[in-house]
């Protein structure tokens, strides 16, 4: 396990946006949800969701943002932040589990990193986003593909050079979507897939490596409305083969 040199952090910051009508205009990349140095497991995604940023149609409340936006450093929407200010906001982002974070974490911290001894909460895992912009409408809502693509274009460098200096000891990725999505860009190298027989749906436990690192992906999104008992038989696979290596 490496560390993760704050130059590649605080530049990913404050390189220029790229054109997206998608992208909320106050918000910045998130680099990890979570200190990246302090982890040793990563959890994986798309990307961040706009609750992140906003309620509705408007920006969270002083006393209720996430992370730190335009409108916390009083500067103007879509702003390049100076050194300090990108400091600031990567502060941030290593300080999300400690501030308000979003209950779609909750799911994976019940059923798959507790059973493993492990934790956002005290630092030993940490989430990353292979697209590192907050969308509105959230990713599966943006039917414009290419729209899509330039953004994972602009961002997935960013990514593999992150797990690159990290060499997390195991990456998660949570449900097909982010399964299939980190395939279909070469970031996810699959070895082996099999399925167990669940009792609302078949569930798919998909083994290999995401940038060199060991990786284990489930078909079970933990958020979706299913009852607990696939959840059960998921957490318990994922426990078992990541104790027996």
């Amino acid at each position: 396990m490496g560390l993760v040199d704050s130059g590649l952090l605080i530049d990913r910051i404050r390189r220029p946006r790229p054109f997206s009508k998608y992208i909320i205009p106050e918000s910045f990349p998130v680099t990890s949800f979570g200190d990246i140095n302090a982890a040793d497991v990563v959890t994986v995604g798309i990307n961040p969701s706009s609750v992140e940023f906003q309620s509705r149609e408007n920006l969270l409340a002083m006393s209720k943002k996430r992370f730190v936006d335009s409108e916390t450093l009083e500067i103007e929407p879509e702003s390049i932040p100076t050194l300090m200010q990108a400091q600031q906001i990567l502060d941030g982002n290593h300080s999300y589990f400690k501030i308000r974070p979003y209950g779609w974490f909750n799911w994976l911290e019940k059923w798959i990193l507790e059973p493993q001894g492990l934790s956002y909460f005290n630092d030993s895992v940490a989430h990353l986003d292979l697209v590192q912009w907050a969308t509105k409408p959230v990713w599966s809502g943006i039917k414009d593909v290419q729209a899509q693509q330039v953004l994972v274009e602009h961002d997935r460098r960013f990514l593999s050079e992150l797990l690159d200096q990290k060499k997390p000891s195991l990456v998660l990725l949570n449900g097909q979507t982010a399964v299939d999505t980190f395939a279909s860009h070469g970031l996810f190298s699959l070895e082996t897939s099999y399925e167990l027989p669940g009792v609302d749906q078949l569930l798919t436990v998909s083994r290999g490596k995401v940038n060199g690192q060991p990786a284990i992906g489930w078909n079970m999104f933990l958020q979706s409305r299913r009852t607990n008992n696939d959840r059960q038989i998921l957490s318990d696979e994922i426990v078992r083969i990541s104790s027996n290596g």
